[in-house]
């Protein structure tokens, strides 16, 4: 069993988009949904740790 250490959205994406199986289907639709919340919220996350790293650098800085 592969265990799978970062989830790649885009690549993700990018099978649900293109996967002729469930194209058009309600599941393919939630399942796009849902990842491009994780995306967004990916984002999110990156930001808010970008600012915590910047003030952390700052503070180390000044001492």
């Amino acid at each position: 069993m592969r265990i799978m250490r970062e989830l790649d959205i885009t690549q993700l994406l990018s099978y649900l988009r293109r996967d002729k199986k469930t194209e058009g289907t309600a599941l393919n639709f939630i399942l796009l949904t849902a990842v491009g919340k994780l995306q967004l919220m990916k984002l999110e996350l990156d930001a808010v740790l970008q600012d915590e790293i910047a003030v952390i650098m700052e503070g180390t800085f000044k001492n």
